[in-house]
């Protein structure tokens, strides 16, 4: 319906499109989701992982650099028609015959990735794990609408979507270059393409109308597109942490019986440490996965008519215990994160920590302010 094709692009706009923060704070999804995950499933520390990362992320720049340089300096018409990144290539038959028939594939020539590095993109584009062009996230606001406001939807999009696209081509280089490395020297039979493409999918999520969950689609429910606009994400992250909980418990439990650990149940108890130590560490004990719902429970089983309790003050007295502990400037770090560091807060933010925190990832509001001014704040 018109209505809901409007109302999906003003949302967009609001929280995605025209939010500068969304775009900054994204770009931390790699080091403090997909580094974890990597580290467990590959046994390797996560310095070495973020290493890796954070070199893979300049390659990544690399690549998206040689996409714009491509474009000519003319990005509106380039909105217009196809995007900058592409090129027509003949298609080869399963007998290996060049066809009179061509397709689109990305434009690799100019970057200074290795041949198979290139290889590796090209079939993650192939399998949709990477988009360039924006058709997963545009397509629910693209329907309905003229040439001329389709392209002002890519215009707004741009920065939210180029965040997007870096982290997924920053994730699936370093997480080919340690899989091939590791497979290397250990000896495996480890496919690093299998490898990395699920490493991408489990971390930043599927965003295809075929991946989502059947109360996600139009079908079932007429105003899903609406109701779970910016769900997909959360549903990502809640079955990567429930999945890897209900594993790394019950390997516990099988551990403290005497038994031994699966090592599928290794890399979960891995994983869920990693997860909680790189969350711990940019955004405090506070902002590790799902502490704000433990806090929200909390206040429930404390709150009475004489004595009210909520999310809020559940914090405050954790953090008013940890100043009496620690110091002021101490528990402020403990508790908020490294960016609440004395001068780097004078700097960043305040709000940084938080927003690139997984403490709310439950929550059925998480992008839900308290007021409008709390909003503008926010996007800034």
């Amino acid at each position: 319906a018109a209505w809901q094709t409007w109302v999906s692009n003003a949302a967009y706009i609001w929280y995605l499109g025209m939010t500068p923060a969304f775009a900054v704070t994204n770009m931390a999804q790699g080091f403090l989701i997909s580094a974890p995950v990597i580290a467990a499933r590959l046994g390797m520390s996560q310095l070495k992982v973020q290493k890796a990362l954070a070199k893979a992320m300049a390659d990544a720049f690399g690549v998206e650099k040689a996409w714009i340089a491509e474009a000519e300096g003319n990005v509106f018409k380039k909105l217009y028609s196809a995007a900058p990144g592409y090129k027509e290539v003949p298609v080869v038959d399963a007998e290996g015959n060049v066809t009179d028939e061509t397709e689109l594939e990305l434009d690799l020539d100019s970057t200074k990735l290795t041949a198979d590095e290139k290889k590796l993109i090209q079939d993650l584009y192939k399998q949709s794990v990477i988009d360039i062009n924006q058709s997963n996230d545009l397509v629910s606001t693209a329907e309905g609408l003229g040439l001329n406001q389709q392209v002002g939807m890519k215009v707004i999009s741009l920065f939210a979507h180029h965040s997007e696209v870096l982290n997924r081509l920053s994730t699936g280089l370093a997480a080919y270059r340690l899989a091939k490395e590791m497979s290397k020297a250990r000896g495996t039979t480890l496919d690093p393409l299998a490898f990395t493409a699920k490493i991408i999918t489990d971390t930043h999520g599927d965003y295809s109308n075929t991946a989502a969950p059947l109360y996600f689609k139009p079908g079932f429910n007429p105003v899903a597109p609406i109701m779970f606009q910016f769900r997909k994400y959360q549903a990502t992250m809640l079955f990567l942490l429930g999945r890897n909980m209900s594993l790394a418990v019950r390997g516990v439990y099988r551990a403290l019986n005497g038994g031994q650990r699966s090592e599928e149940e290794a890399i979960a108890l891995r994983t869920i440490n990693g997860l909680m130590m790189s969350h711990m560490v940019a955004a405090g004990t506070l902002g590790m996965p799902l502490v704000g719902t433990a806090a929200w429970w909390i206040a429930a089983a404390l709150d009475d008519d004489d004595d009210p309790w909520d999310k809020e003050r559940v914090e405050a007295e954790y953090r008013n215990w940890l100043a009496e502990l620690m110091g002021v400037d101490a528990a402020e770090v403990a508790a908020k994160g490294v960016f609440r560091l004395p001068g780097v807060k004078d700097i960043l933010p305040s709000t940084l920590g938080e927003r690139v925190g997984q403490q709310d990832i439950a929550s059925p509001l998480r992008n839900m302010r308290d007021s409008a001014r709390e909003s503008a704040r926010d996007s800034m």
